[in-house]
């Protein structure tokens, strides 16, 4: 039996080795970087790293891993030494050539250079952020609500997603592993702050959707610690086909905010279609990164020549079995032609061995000049270029210069080619020094939509971008359009959307053509981009219209039916029915001619509503229809209200009109509808009187408040938008003759935002009506609380609710839905969309139900902004209760039946139907005999239907259990299919299938190969012993061999399964969904088909708890208020093992720590302390309180 999962720490004592991050060199021997021309010396540094690795990384990984299942083999290839990045110089992008691992060989030349070779085992890929190419990320969902988030919105040159909804979302994101071989890191950047997000855990997936397995076969999920949002030396060094990434913690506590996505991964130049000794393979990139003089098929022999034109390939090529090139003449010169059809490459670097090697003149041609022109003077055995593009090499040695190899690394043309996989060779460099990219170009993005038809020189654009260095080529172009006559016009997209302002429907359906003669309408369709000819009409709706003008597609105004108007409805009818019959009644309003207007022919001349009615009774002769049958109950009538509890009635009659025998029965029933709160909106009161200046002179506030509470809002209204206290300044006149403290005289020194009382933080200041001259601080100052003049930023704010003062820049969280900040003498207020949740008041009672044994309803709502809980309840209260009601129930042979309220009518083995108070019989569910139903667990994988490019099938029945007495039905998963099938009680229930690709790697040959095609069966045959079984297609039996499963006949073969809801995966899957419990497998015990899923709740995590605010005490002094209290509370992992003890002395053997939940942030608050002295006398002292903002598990110190 699999155990429970258990997080053992990477770091520290943890069993879990993690080896050192593995870089990849880049160049050899001394280097330069050329760049227009000019020699330069390059940096050093790594290529293929994910990020620093100065910092610990730390994580949580499900059960213990040896280092090679957390890491993988460390690849001892390099680099291909290139400086090209073929992705983008993104903001965060990180890039590097990687050419797959293999054996290191050495050789020694003449000259005692050691040149370094490696035979490659894999194709080349390269590292990069995979969120910036197409087809490698597929999709990113957010599980909990199912929805898609575009991808461009996640990558890190963004603002990243805030996620309002929920604390913890989960993203699952799906890539294409045939393109992206290996997943170097994840991580959630956090620079500067731009996220909140402090804690990561992630769950991987294979490329067949299973979850992956660590060596111990637990799921591979891996947690990080609190502050670490970066996952490198934990992902599985195979190929992923998705993972999950939970965001499990943030640095406040709220949602997490901006929120990017880094994901670098190991790129495929080329996607293998087969995998035999030759190989064949076709390109998914622009241009191939490699060594082209080390593959024939890059650069061929022939390309390659001297002064005397005479092909000199098999010897010049950095590899192995080349001899070495040495001139025939000091005027010698080694001519190289990249491509056949004259197209430029990019090339990274130039490398060199020679003997006696002194420098090189290198010449180039281009594209746009087929002369040679010098372009640099090599000295170095490995060069870096920047910005070099060519389409012919020329190389000059210096005299006496031997035994000439050349590299070159370059973007080549990504031609179909036959590689040798298991020989294949490339050079590569074996020290490591940084390179400057070259400049590289992104592919051109789709042609922008074409401008205004009837326009002239009507064209389009589009655009790329520079992937890497300073290119020189336009990243612009323009073409013209097809040129539409403007006797037509295209029905767009943008035009729909600006004429009838709707978006267009999935289908881009917009209406059908009417006749131009009778103005009918036709069954031609019309569809955003089809093309209309002048004059055109579309019929849209009855209201709507478009038409082809000369300025392109516009909508027309037509007759409308809500133009017209009519006249109040009339009383209702008399009903028309017959006695005892069921008929209708109705009302009508009429339409209202405008005398100034011709009559609008949309209009109907009278709108008639019909209401279900019963006719009067009918007489009776006695003994022959004189009975107390009742109708039928007429239909509802409308509710009588649209929220806030309305109600409906309906009625019913006796069918004759002598019932003096008949017991009294409710003939009316009201019944409570649209129960919900109606929104009320937020209203101010009046505004209450000016307060008294704040001074007597000198320039001091008064102020006025009034509240939202006429009406406060409720059940979702909007809340009073205007702000809710008016500040004035007052008493502005000097309290001596001359102004102080730096202030100056003004003739209007009663205007706002003169003090840090008086600003208006809404920049909405009014000017008073009437100037007051007095004193004011010059400009750019304002008085501050001491009457200084002070910066507006140096203000101070107060917040009312509990009176803290905050100085600039300063927070306030102690409110758990806002965040109150000071910013320069402003209290600036941040909503944490937090839960509130409020009862309504409740609803009047509404009309008594029956005119017997009736009730009377009210009702009231539960809910508020983000209430998670929307529920309304009902207070019953009963009326008219001084009756006696029977039910009359007519048998089927035409006898009618009496039974008193409660009576017991018919019963079923899920419903009986009862006697009401209501003198109405209903039909009500047996308590305990509802049963919704389970899905049983998966049927093993159908075998391949093709042995190329096949599909497999697997399936699962709604069977553990079938849902009973109106149970719910099993639901569908996406991408499935359901179907119906017999059970062996004869009973149906849903089957579930799903299909999935299979043996998509296929094997190219041009032998044919000789099939036996077989007829297949449906019908399928089970083996019991020496006895044979048929069963028929889609029939279901338990299985004779094993009574705890079911075998399904799909195809032709039995598919068994277990007949159970959950097995041992299914269960422990659930841990990767739920941080708050420890889900455990417990076995099935002995006579037992289903073991159980234990579900055990763990721990709460550290955090920070808000107590309620109380006067502090120390040292004889009391708070002059009463100050916020906070405390960290939850539990914290610790670790502890064993104790040796040898004649009284105790050794810890291993690590033992403990680990409290406590401070991580706080902050201080000066407060005012009341003191006592000696002799009883009173006095301040002002003492500094520590606040706690958040907390964290931290290594426990003092006595326990």
């Amino acid at each position: 039996m699999r155990s429970p999962r258990t997080t053992y720490p990477v770091t520290g004592t943890g069993k879990t080795t993690v080896p050192a991050e593995t870089t990849f060199p880049t160049t050899v021997g001394a280097s330069s970087t050329v760049t227009s021309g000019k020699p330069q010396p390059t940096t050093t540094g790594g290529a293929g790293t994910t990020g620093s690795t100065s910092q610990t990384e730390t994580a949580h990984v499900t059960g213990t891993l040896p280092s090679t299942a957390v890491s993988g083999t460390a690849m001892s290839g390099t680099t291909s030494g290139l400086g090209i990045s073929l992705t983008s110089s993104f903001p965060t992008g990180r890039t590097s050539i990687v050419s797959g691992s293999g054996s290191m060989l050495s050789t020694i030349t003449g000259s005692g250079t050691t040149e370094m070779f490696t035979t490659l085992t894999t194709t080349s890929c390269y590292s990069a952020d995979v969120m910036y190419h197409e087809n490698v990320v597929l999709s990113i969902k957010q599980t909990e609500t199912n929805l898609d988030i575009p991808i461009p919105s996640l990558r890190t040159d963004g603002t990243g997603v805030t996620f309002s909804n929920m604390k913890q979302p989960t993203l699952l994101v799906t890539l294409n592993s045939t393109v992206v071989s290996q997943i170097i890191s994840i991580s959630i950047p956090n620079v500067n702050g731009a996220s909140n997000v402090n804690q990561i855990e992630l769950t991987f997936y294979g490329s067949d959707g299973q979850i992956l397995l660590n060596p111990l076969g637990a799921p591979w999920v891996a947690e990080t610690t609190p502050g670490v949002t970066t996952l490198e030396k934990l992902i599985p060094q195979v190929p992923v086909g998705a993972f999950e990434i939970k965001l499990i913690n943030t640095t406040d506590g709220g949602v997490p905010r901006n929120v990017t996505l880094e994901i670098i991964g190991c790129i495929h130049q080329f996607t293998a279609l087969s995998t035999t000794a030759a190989s064949t393979y076709t390109t998914t990139s622009p241009c191939l990164i490699t060594n082209g003089m080390t593959d024939v098929n890059v650069i061929p022999n022939d390309n390659i020549v001297n002064s005397n034109n005479v092909p000199i390939g098999d010897l010049i090529r950095l590899i192995n079995t080349s001899l070495g090139y040495t001139p025939i003449s000091e005027n010698d010169k080694i001519t190289i032609k990249l491509t056949n059809d004259n197209s430029e490459i990019a090339i990274g670097q130039i490398i060199i061995s020679a003997q006696t090697f002194q420098s090189t003149i290198l010449s180039i041609k281009t594209k746009n000049d087929n002369t040679w022109t010098t372009y640099a003077t090599l000295t170095s055995t490995t060069t870096t270029f920047d910005n070099l593009y060519a389409t012919e090499l020329q190389f000059q040695f210096t005299p006496n210069t031997k035994s000439i190899k050349l590299g070159i690394i370059g973007c080549f043309p990504p031609t179909v080619t036959t590689l040798i996989s298991s020989t294949a060779s490339q050079y590569t460099t074996s020290s490591s020094t940084g390179t400057t990219s070259a400049c590289v170009l992104s592919q051109w993005g789709a042609w922008s939509t074409c401008s205004l038809e009837c326009e002239p020189k009507r064209d389009q654009s589009r655009s790329r971008s520079v992937l890497n260095g300073t290119c020189q080529k336009p990243l612009d172009e323009t073409q013209p359009c097809n040129q539409t006559p403007c006797e037509q016009c295209t029905m767009t997209r943008e035009q729909y959307i600006a004429e009838l302002e709707l978006v267009p429907p999935s289908d881009y359906f917009v209406g059908y053509l009417m006749n131009a003669i009778t103005a009918a309408i036709t069954n031609t369709s019309v569809h955003i981009g089809d093309i209309l000819d002048r004059n055109t009409t579309v019929f849209v709706d009855n209201c709507t219209q478009l038409m082809c003008k000369s300025n392109g597609i516009e909508k027309q105004k037509v007759p409308c039916q809500k133009d017209c108007k009519y006249t109040p409805w009339s009383e209702w009818s008399i009903c028309d029915a017959s006695c005892g019959q069921n008929g209708n009644r109705t009302r009508k309003q009429s339409f209202i001619m405008e005398d100034s207007s011709l009559p609008n022919p949309i209009c109907l001349r009278d709108i008639v509503e019909v209401l279900p009615c019963t006719g009067q009774p009918c007489p009776c002769t006695k003994d022959v229809n004189c009975t107390c049958n009742l109708t039928d109950w007429s239909t509802w009538s409308e509710c009588s209200l649209p929220c806030g509890g309305g109600q409906r009635e309906r009625t019913r009659q006796f069918k004759t009109n002598e019932t003096e025998n008949c017991t009294p029965n409710n003939l009316r029933e009201v019944q409570s509808c649209n129960v919900n709160c109606c929104p009320v909106d937020g209203g101010h009161t009046p505004w209450s009187q000016w307060s008294t200046c704040t001074t007597t002179c000198g320039s001091g506030v008064r102020k006025r408040h009034r509240a939202c509470t006429a009406p406060a809002p409720s059940c979702n209204g909007k809340p009073c938008k205007e702000y809710q206290e008016d500040t004035q300044v007052c008493n502005t006149q000097p309290c001596d003759d001359k102004c102080k403290n730096d202030q100056i005289y003004s003739e209007c020194a009663n205007e706002c935002d003169t003090s840090c009382d008086s600003l208006t933080c809404d920049n909405k200041c009014q000017n008073p009506d009437k100037c007051v001259p007095g004193c004011v601080c010059p400009e750019n100052k304002v008085i501050g609380p001491d009457g200084k003049c002070i910066d507006r930023k140096d203000c101070p704010c107060r917040l009312s609710s509990d009176n803290t003062t905050l100085v600039n820049g300063e927070s306030n969280v102690r409110d758990p839905c806002k965040t109150y900040t000071c910013k320069s003498g402003c209290m600036i207020t941040t909503d944490k969309n937090c839960s509130i949740c409020e009862w309504s008041p409740w609803t009047p009672f509404s009309d008594c139900s029956n005119a017997c044994n009736g009730t009377q309803s009210r009702f009231h709502t539960y809910d508020g902004p983000n209430c998670p809980d929307n529920r309304t309840e009902e207070d019953k209260k009963p009326c008219s209760s001084n009756c006696t009601i029977v039910c009359y129930v007519t048998t089927p042979n035409g006898s009618v039946v009496n039974y008193n309220v409660g009576e017991l009518v018919s019963q079923t083995s899920c419903n009986r139907t009862i006697c009401r108070e209501t003198g109405s019989i209903e039909t009500q569910p047996i308590d305990g005999t509802r049963v919704d139903g389970q899905w049983n667990v998966w049927s093993p994988w159908s075998e391949c239907s093709k042995t190329c490019n096949g599909t497999r099938t697997r399936y699962r029945l709604c069977s553990s259990p079938q849902p009973k007495c109106n149970g719910e039905i099993c639901k569908k998963s996406p991408n499935t299919q359901l179907d119906i099938v017999t059970l062996e009680n004869n009973s149906t229930t849903l089957e579930e299938i799903e299909h999935d690709k299979c043996n998509q790697l296929c094997f190219t040959t041009t032998t044919s190969i000789s099939t036996t095609v077989t007829t297949p069966h449906v019908e399928c045959l089970m083996l019991i012993g020496t006895d044979v079984i048929v069963l028929t297609p889609q029939q279901v039996i338990t299985n004779p061999k094993n009574s705890c499963e079911i075998c399904l006949c799909k195809d032709g073969a039995a598919l068994c399964s277990a007949n159970c809801s959950e097995d041992e995966q299914t269960c422990l899957s659930k841990q990767s969904q739920d941080k708050n419990n420890i889900y455990t497998w417990i076995a099935p015990q002995p006579g037992q088909c289903c073991g159980i899923c234990n579900k055990t709740k763990v721990e709460s995590k550290c955090r920070v708890e808000i107590l309620k605010d109380e006067y502090v005490r120390a040292g004889g002094c009391v708070s002059f208020n009463p100050v916020g209290r906070e405390q960290c509370t939850g539990g914290c992992d610790s670790q502890s093992s064993n104790v040796l003890t040898i004649a009284n002395a105790s050794y810890q053997l291993g690590n033992s720590t403990c680990y409290c939940c406590a401070p991580k942030e706080t902050y201080t608050e000066t407060i005012s302390m009341d003191c006592q002295a000696i002799g009883n006398s009173g006095y301040v002292e002002y003492a500094t309180y520590t606040h706690i903002r958040s907390c964290d598990c931290q290594a426990c110190t003092g006595k326990a």
